[in-house]
């Protein structure tokens, strides 16, 4: 994991994009207590700006803070993740949909080509590939129309995708194929196809989620 930080941008930001890798690729497991000072030794930056990161990482859903100020990451029962489930896929159908209206072709064969050169370098530069996928779906919330639809599908979303990968790296390359299929579907105006590819990438994920979810608890 590179924790090399530039100027580029605020170093709140690097901080917040990394730490939420680390959660995202399971190097900080659901349910792992936090604590800042020792994370901000590890990754060789001030305390500061990775606090600043924890109040944008407790806005996304994917740390939680009790009483005492103990930081954790955010963690599921197996009975949450597939409730959580069950209300995305509910929701995902009109989403996608919104989403599918409002892309232009020429975003589609964008990110189409941003995802299948991530593929690409999936093996060597995972980090970097897995953010493509998120700055996509960041992008579909912003262009949905119905922006309380949006903003319900992200609630489920960020919560949801701690246990989307974990510490598979196989995953990694999977999804960004099944979300090239959706890009093609949507470039082929088919709405039917592109639920059917939405509906098969749910239930890959919810699969990989729960067989993830439960290897946590059996540990």
């Amino acid at each position: 994991m590179n924790t090399t930080f530039s100027h580029v941008k605020p170093l709140y930001e690097q901080a917040y994009e990394l730490v939420k890798r680390l959660i995202m690729h399971g190097d900080i497991a659901p349910g792992q207590t936090i604590v800042v000072a020792q994370l901000a030794e590890q990754l060789q930056i001030s305390r500061t700006p990775l606090r600043e990161a924890f109040r944008q990482l407790l806005k996304d859903q994917l740390v939680t803070v009790d009483r005492n100020g103990t930081l954790k990451v955010m963690s599921l029962s197996l009975s949450d993740f597939e409730q959580l489930f069950d209300c995305r896929m509910i929701l995902e159908k009109d989403f996608i949909a919104d989403v599918h209206m409002s892309l232009t072709d020429l975003e589609i064969d964008e990110w189409r080509n941003r995802l299948a050169s991530a593929r690409q370098t999936a093996g060597n530069a995972t980090d970097e590939s897995m953010q493509t996928l998120h700055f996509m779906y960041a992008h579909f919330f912003t262009v949905c129309k119905n922006q309380r639809l949006s903003q319900l599908v992200q609630s489920t979303y960020s919560p949801l995708s701690i246990y989307a990968i974990g510490p598979s790296q196989n995953a990694i390359h999977t999804m960004l194929e099944e979300h090239e299929q959706l890009l093609t579907a949507m470039k082929s105006g088919d709405i039917s196809e592109v639920h059917a590819v939405i509906a098969e990438i749910s239930a890959a994920e919810r699969a990989r989620g729960a067989a993830y979810l439960e290897a946590l608890t059996t540990t």
